[in-house]
């Protein structure tokens, strides 16, 4: 994952689907600490996790999809 982070590209949608289900605990905090970084602050990301640590860590806004609508919530989770 690091690697395909690292390429140089110009993205402007991250999407990240359960991502931290198999990362150990310094994995956790580099990713945490790297996707709160200025290197993705321009970036839009689209998280998928069931981990509320995570999503609180890396989110600014919460879109939740229940019964094919989306609810927006500003903050994090």
């Amino acid at each position: 994952m690091a690697q395909a982070l690292f390429v140089q590209h110009t993205i402007d949608l991250l999407f990240l689907d359960e991502v931290s289900n198999h990362l150990d605990l310094h994995g956790m905090i580099w990713l945490q600490q790297y996707l709160t970084s200025d290197k993705c602050q321009d970036l839009t990301m689209i998280v998928i996790s069931h981990d509320r640590d995570f999503l609180g860590a890396v989110t600014t806004d919460m879109i939740v999809m229940n019964h094919q609508r989306l609810t927006y919530h500003p903050g994090n989770y």
